[in-house]
């Protein structure tokens, strides 16, 4: 949520001083939870998508990108939507997913597919190596996703 709340107040053109104060506090926040996961173990969805979001809007992309993606795929969401795929025909194994599992698995699909574009695109501008393999997006896995 700080890195929301950062990357809305810097993209207001005028702000009063109440909102780059909580800008400035947001944005001192997620930077403490991203120096805190350097070097620990990723368990929630919520912190990797905050650290996607700071990559997506931030003015130096390419520092941060490898922690997100890092952190992408210590969360398991390079397997996201192979689970989706898999799940399509007999729910994993006979059992059938809760709701919650669910939106999970399309949250992480969402999640991957994001952090994957802003891979895809840091790449090409700055001439270095695209980190995702292409058996992670291949056609039948995006279109169980996509139903």
């Amino acid at each position: 949520m700080a890195a929301l709340i950062a990357t809305a107040a810097a993209k207001i053109p005028n702000p009063t001083p109440e909102i780059r104060q909580a800008g400035e506090a947001a944005a001192d926040e997620a930077q403490r939870i991203s120096k805190s996961s350097l070097f620990g173990v990723t368990t929630k969805l919520e912190s990797a998508v905050g650290m996607f979001l700071t990559v997506a809007f931030g003015e130096h992309a390419y520092t941060p990108l490898g922690h997100a993606v890092r952190m992408g795929a210590e969360i398991g969401l390079d397997r996201s939507l192979e689970k989706i795929r898999d799940g399509e025909g007999d729910r994993g194994g006979g059992k059938e997913r809760t709701g919650q599992e669910e939106i999970a698995l399309m949250a992480g699909g969402r999640a991957l597919l994001v952090v994957s574009e802003l891979d895809w695109s840091v790449a090409n501008k700055s001439g270095r190596a695209y980190e995702w393999p292409d058996e992670v997006f291949s056609e039948d896995k995006l279109s169980a996703f996509l139903k």
